[in-house]
């Protein structure tokens, strides 16, 4: 068995890292989720040779990493992000930049929050995040559904433009807050103030250079 095998070899228990694509599961890859399903009653009724962790048990487990940082790669058509960046989808990106950028300023100043501008700040978050969703530039390129995914870019960013200058503002709209609440539920306990640990960038300054361009 490998994992004996690699456990004499490092001298210690090897750990196996098996991502897998969420997308592909019910859509190309039909059979996946009853497929793995059944692998991790397998392995916790058949075997004892080694045992499922998430990634935080493996954190938490006291053994020593080795710390990389992966280089920018992609999977996509001629080996580079062009699936993802071309002239078709390159205006999605200064929207959905500018969204985190503004998102980790005001999750710094709001990190206190709590009530309706939490619920607001953590919409806000979501909306971000629903924005970045590297579906909607694939789904441009591919030129299937194009005016869905364009609609829910342009749904998103302008979510995220209202719901920020209503914080800023201090005029929170709650029934419309609750509607749009309501339309997107994922993400249920996510946490704005995950984005106050990204590095501020100087906005002010960037506008200052993006209007001195010919």
């Amino acid at each position: 068995m490998q994992f004996n095998y690699w456990r004499t070899v490092m001298g210690r228990s090897p750990c196996v890292v098996a991502p897998y694509d969420a997308e592909l599961f019910g859509h190309w890859w039909f059979e996946g989720p009853e497929f793995l399903d059944l692998v991790v009653r397998k392995v916790v009724s058949e075997q004892t040779g080694y045992r499922l962790s998430t990634p935080t048990d493996v954190l938490n487990s006291g053994l020593d990493f080795q710390v990389a940082m992966p280089a920018a790669s992609s999977w996509g058509a001629n080996g580079y992000s062009d699936t993802w960046l071309n002239d078709r989808n390159d205006w999605v990106w200064p929207h959905v930049h500018h969204a985190i950028e503004e998102m980790a300023q005001i999750a710094q100043l709001r990190v206190g929050a709590d009530g309706i501008e939490r619920r607001a700040l953590n919409q806000l978050a979501r909306e971000a995040l629903l924005a970045s969703s590297s579906d909607w530039p694939f789904i441009i390129t591919m030129g299937t559904m194009v005016p869905y995914a364009e609609r829910r870019l342009r749904d998103h960013i302008h979510r995220f433009n209202c719901l920020l200058e209503q914080v800023r503002q201090q005029s929170i709209d709650e029934s419309w807050l609750a509607a749009v609440e309501n339309q997107d539920r994922i993400f249920p306990e996510i946490d704005f103030r995950e984005f106050a640990a990204l590095p501020l960038l100087d906005l002010d300054r960037r506008t200052r250079n993006s209007k001195a361009r010919p």
